[in-house]
């Protein structure tokens, strides 16, 4: 009797996983997942309204269990979809870094995609101070008010700076993940 089991012990050099590899094929279950959680939030979307409307002529413990499964997958599908989806991405750039059996055509598009994933936020932060430069007012949401540099000039500049602090923060903190993977790049490259 033999035994056909398989490890990675097991198989020849030219069979064998690599990391970058089975980060692949992890990115691979994470992109499913995202895509299903998107395929489930579309229609549950759309018929929102009409949802509703049926779930709200229920009663008693039939409107309990409806609202909570309509409540379920109004918050769910979105974050399956969107968690899924980033960790797919990200899976897969940080594959890209590890040893692998090839290379592949979509590196570079993943690659830039990720970098405009985590520089968006820092992005997006730059918006309201800008806006506030052209417009020669700024906007405060909690207490909601509308600061002009003209009548509050010191108010004014302190929630410009305060957004281009975190708007720094935010660009600082995509720059050190991308330096961490450009320095793993350089060291998997290196003989030896």
């Amino acid at each position: 009797m033999t035994n056909t089991t398989h490890n990675s012990r097991n198989l020849q050099p030219s069979q064998a996983v690599f990391p970058g590899d089975h980060l692949q094929r992890k990115s691979r279950i994470a992109f499913i997942c995202g895509l299903t959680g998107l395929i489930v939030s579309i229609p549950v979307y759309a018929y929102a309204t009409p949802l509703w409307l049926a779930t709200s002529r229920l009663e008693g413990a039939a409107f309990s269990l409806a609202a909570l499964g309509f409540g379920l997958l109004l918050v769910a599908g979105p974050l399956l979809a969107i968690g899924g989806l980033l960790t797919a991405l990200f899976m897969r750039t940080e594959s890209i870094f590890l040893k692998r059996s090839h290379a592949s055509r979509g590196d570079r598009p993943l690659l830039a995609l990720a970098a405009l994933v985590t520089a968006l936020p820092a992005l997006l932060a730059c918006y309201p101070p800008l806006k506030a430069l052209s417009t020669g007012q700024i906007r405060y949401k909690f207490p909601a008010t509308e600061v002009s540099q003209h009548f509050d000039p010191l108010g004014y500049w302190q929630g410009i700076a305060f957004w281009f602090m975190g708007a720094t923060a935010l660009g600082w903190l995509a720059f050190a993940f991308w330096r961490s993977r450009w320095r793993k790049h350089k060291a998997l490259r290196q003989p030896g």
